[in-house]
């Protein structure tokens, strides 16, 4: 089991690093998956290297992946309407030829639902149309959210074979 969190904690922290490049490295509220990676990738390595502390450590992992599916799946869950009627995204530096004429202007500085700040002096986004930005963070919180309820899947199957007094699966 301290294998499969280091794993997961690996994952987590390419997913936070790569959004924050992806992001424009402008948000740093993008490398939450890789905070809650390094703190798994560090219970799993001590899990790992002292068995004495595993079980305290796993179950550390076990909170953690709680923490990240909630935060992730919270963030996600009410913006899935807005991704999903958004039928293009507003790369910038690409010119949409299939916007319609009428835009609405985008407010600087001020967070949208999905909590990143629209583009300073970022020209205007058209109806039906979100910043790239915006779709990078939903994908990054959902997939945040499926990497640590698949982590709290194993995390509890682990558990119950401990308990039952089987040897540990994973």
């Amino acid at each position: 089991m301290p294998t499969l969190a280091i794993f997961f904690g690996i994952l987590l922290d390419i997913l936070g690093i790569g959004g924050y490049v992806m992001t424009g490295a402008h948000a740093p509220t993008a490398l939450i998956p890789a905070v809650l990676g390094t703190l798994i990738l560090i219970l799993g390595i001590l899990a790992s290297r002292n068995p004495g502390l595993r079980k305290h450590a796993m179950h550390g992992v076990a909170i953690l992946a709680v923490l990240g599916l909630l935060g992730g799946a919270m963030r996600a869950i009410p913006n899935i309407p807005k991704i999903c009627h958004s039928s293009q995204v507003n790369v910038p530096g690409q010119i949409n030829s299939a916007a319609s004429p009428e835009t609405i202007p985008s407010q600087t500085g001020v967070p949208d639902q999905l909590g990143a700040p629209d583009q300073p002096g970022g020209g205007s986004i058209q109806p039906g149309m979100i910043d790239h930005r915006h779709h990078v963070a939903f994908w990054m919180q959902t997939i945040m959210a499926i990497l640590c309820l698949i982590l709290l899947i194993f995390c509890v199957k682990s558990f119950i074979a401990a308990r039952r007094g089987n040897k540990t699966l994973y």
